[in-house]
């Protein structure tokens, strides 16, 4: 909606107050001039409630070098420094990958500089889903604030802390916490992979309409700090409201040994937490309704201030309530789905008179309650932030698709995604499937080649090595043959030699009177 030719109605990103809980800051994202812009936004401080509606522009910036763009709604979480310094963060799925190590997961905004910078981290501080329950807060130490960012889970099982290092922008891993045991005890533990459960519900994220819905189920944890403490607040389904409060100086130190344990009011069934601060006393606080989707109903607030840590007695109010995001036509009434955020805060009720209000998010604007009850100033329950400027700003949330169920279209660009690397996958496994086939077919094909070639050697071989045989034996043969040869012709000769001899005798007889011997024929008378 605009209010003028120079107004626009807008949608937050994230709210949060000054550490003096005196005005209201919000962060979210608009166009300028065909440009995607940040817009940082506060309201009037201290106001009676914020019918006033006008919001003033604290400062913009382009989107491109924080890639801040619409995020999912529920997924950020912001604070305030005492100087107005402006942090917001977010966790970046577009950027995160095993081998970058300057993810951009943060905006910072300084009044006095008049800049926007860049908070970057490593994939090793983890922020790997959006249903982890984050939250930023400032520690003062001596005068001296720092920066710090937790993320768990709805029940806390494990906290991971971090620092912002201001000179280098950098968020650093502080401390890991893990619940020891179920009286709230936790332990440090130094085993970096230590993560918090990743099935949180976050009911509250899911699209509903009405207000008010039974969203919180047992044990689901909210988280605050305040004077040097961190707290703890669930619902102790059926009895009562139950409040841990560990002292938190240093998200380096270790956890203390126990924490203290408190008691909220009984018989009250809360749907939502917060925290804040009036004058110089800081509170927890609570509210609720029965459950019913009427147009008109009583809600509930109760508020413990906190003294030295210790919460004490609560104070209970109740006042009426729109229960709905409604758009009035004449007597008609048109009830939307709407998301809403679980950071709710509470401002105001600084000046004499006036009472704290509690500011829910939702995605379909914010929502104002008051915490003095029916004789207050009564709450006008949803609200716009209109803001002066020729700023585009995005449109209504699809609330179906913001919430962690992720059907919107971050999600499902990242469904697509890693669709898309499932594909990749995929073929790069077929294409080494088919690969590893064709190297093998050729390694067998290779294999039977090479037998075959073993085969007709050794045929050939075992071929040489018959002929060889063969030739052998026939030189064995001519050699007998060779030799019998050579028997028959010494023995023909000898004979010859002895018929020879005896032949000479008879020629010698016969020679006999030629040589004047004796004649030994016969003579013929």
């Amino acid at each position: 909606m605009s209010d003028g030719d120079q107004s626009s109605g807008m949608l937050l990103d994230c709210i949060a107050t000054d550490p003096g809980s005196t005005t209201l800051y919000g962060i979210g994202s608009a166009r300028q001039n065909e440009k995607k812009i940040i817009l940082l936004v506060k309201s009037n401080p201290n106001p009676d409630h914020l019918s006033l509606r006008k919001w003033d522009v604290v400062s913009t910036s382009w989107t491109q070098p924080f890639s801040y763009w619409q995020p999912p709604f529920g997924t950020v979480d912001c604070t305030v420094s005492s100087r107005g310094v402006f942090t917001a963060f977010f966790r970046n799925k577009d950027h995160i990958n095993p081998r970058q190590t300057n993810i951009p997961v943060g905006v910072h905004y300084d009044p006095e500089t008049q800049k926007w910078t860049s908070i970057r981290t490593s994939t090793y501080y983890a922020w790997t889903s959006d249903r982890s329950e984050h939250m930023s807060f400032y520690i003062s130490n001596n005068g001296v604030e720092r920066l710090v960012h937790m993320m768990t889970d709805d029940e806390g099982s494990v906290i991971r802390f971090g620092v912002l290092n201001e000179a280098s922008m950098y968020l650093q891993m502080a401390s890991i916490w893990q619940k020891s045991d179920v009286l709230g005890g936790y332990k440090s533990v130094d085993q970096f992979d230590t993560m918090p459960n990743n099935w949180g519900k976050r009911l509250s994220l899911t699209p509903k309409s009405g207000f008010f819905r039974k969203s919180r189920y047992q044990r689901q944890m909210t988280m605050f700090y305040a004077d040097g403490h961190l707290y703890m607040m669930y619902y102790n389904q059926p009895s009562n409201i139950t409040i841990y409060s560990y002292l938190f100086t240093d998200p380096t130190a270790p956890p203390p040994p126990n924490p203290m344990v408190f008691n909220g009011p009984g018989n009250f069934f809360p749907h939502y937490f917060f925290a804040g601060r009036q004058g110089n006393t800081s509170y927890l606080g609570g509210i609720g309704a029965d459950y019913g989707l009427t147009m008109v109903e009583n809600y509930q607030t109760f508020i413990m201030q906190l003294v030295d840590g210790i919460p004490q007695s609560p104070e209970i109010s109740t006042s009426p309530f729109h229960n709905s995001s409604t758009s009035n036509d004449g007597e008609a009434w048109e009830m939307e789905p709407m998301a809403i955020h679980d950071n709710f805060v509470a401002f105001g009720g600084q000046l004499p008179g006036q009472s704290p209000l509690v500011v829910g998010l939702t995605s379909v604007g914010i929502y104002e309650f008051s915490t003095a009850g029916k004789n207050a100033t009564s709450p006008i329950g949803m609200m716009e932030v209109i803001v002066d400027g020729d700023f585009v700003v995005r449109p209504a949330r699809n609330t179906t698709m913001e919430n962690y169920y992720y059907s919107d279209k971050n999600q499902a660009r990242e469904f697509s995604k890693a669709a898309t690397l499932a594909i990749i996958f995929g073929i790069t496994l077929a294409l080494f499937s088919c690969i590893m086939f064709s190297d093998r077919r050729k390694l067998l094909k290779k294999r039977a080649v090479e037998e075959e070639k073993q085969r007709l050697r050794d045929i050939q071989l075992e071929q040489l090595q018959q002929q060889q045989h063969r030739q052998q034996q026939e030189q064995y043969v001519e050699m007998g043959v060779r030799r019998a040869n050579n028997t028959t012709r010494t023995t023909t000769r000898a004979t010859i030699r002895q018929h020879n001899f005896s032949n000479d005798d008879d020629d010698d007889d016969e020679n006999d009177h030629l040589r004047g011997g004796r004649d030994r024929r016969p003579r013929v008378l």
